[in-house]
């Protein structure tokens, strides 16, 4: 059986998120200094940055009866996610945040479009699908693809967390978890929905994604 299948859409991965909410413990929060409100701030700034600067945790503020408070860790694996829970579960501000709810989300950018091209292409070469030659210059290609949408697949969030105490940056922000957490919706619903249907809003919802994320790091 052939890899790979001009009638299945190659995808493409970028950053593992996982994104938790909370409720913000007020009663504990107020009785804090303001000295103690810094150690608690340096201490969890510390242990929340990425090794090595492969990824970032944004801090977003939730509107409505959910929640206060949302964390997303971007990091590009489900161990480091692991490990960033960890370090959080650690910190003293832990003990100020009530879980709600969490959920583990991919970046993925699906090539629906471009799978059928590349199959094309590789098939005016002489290539013939399921060959060994075949699913090679079909790898690279890929590899290529991923080169040249990586700034989509893993966004910059770093810039973003010195900034959030901006009303406007945290609507931003707001509004772009929002647009993730509907694509993840949209993900589960995939198999009940016309593939037509899917791509059309899929491709929506990450036009709107990367438009707001652009719209973040101008700001």
């Amino acid at each position: 059986m052939p890899t790979h299948n001009p009638s299945v859409p190659e995808t493409l991965e970028g950053w593992s998120v996982l994104h938790q909410m909370f409720r913000l413990r007020w009663d504990l929060l107020r009785g804090l200094s303001a000295d103690d409100r810094a150690a608690i701030a340096r201490e969890a700034a510390t242990a929340l940055t990425a090794p090595g600067g492969a990824g970032t945790t944004a801090f977003v503020q939730l509107l409505g009866h959910k929640g206060d408070l949302m964390l997303s860790h971007f990091r590009p694996t489900f161990e480091e996610l692991s490990a960033v829970q960890l370090a959080l579960g650690r910190c003293h501000l832990s003990d100020l945040l009530d879980p709600t709810t969490s959920y583990v989300s991919i970046v993925e950018l699906g090539m629906y479009e471009m799978t059928a091209k590349i199959h094309q292409q590789l098939a005016a070469k002489g290539l013939a699908t399921g060959t060994s030659e075949f699913d090679q210059a079909f790898d690279e290609e890929m590899a290529r693809q991923r080169s040249r949408v990586a700034s989509r697949l893993f966004l910059d969030a770093g810039p973003e967390v010195e900034r959030t105490a901006s009303p406007a940056i945290s609507e931003l922000l707001a509004r772009r978890a929002r647009l993730l957490a509907d694509l993840d919706e949209l993900k589960r619903k995939q198999s009940f929905m016309p593939a037509d249907d899917y791509a059309r809003e899929l491709e929506r919802l990450l036009v709107d994604i990367a438009r707001l994320s652009r719209d973040i790091r101008q700001s």
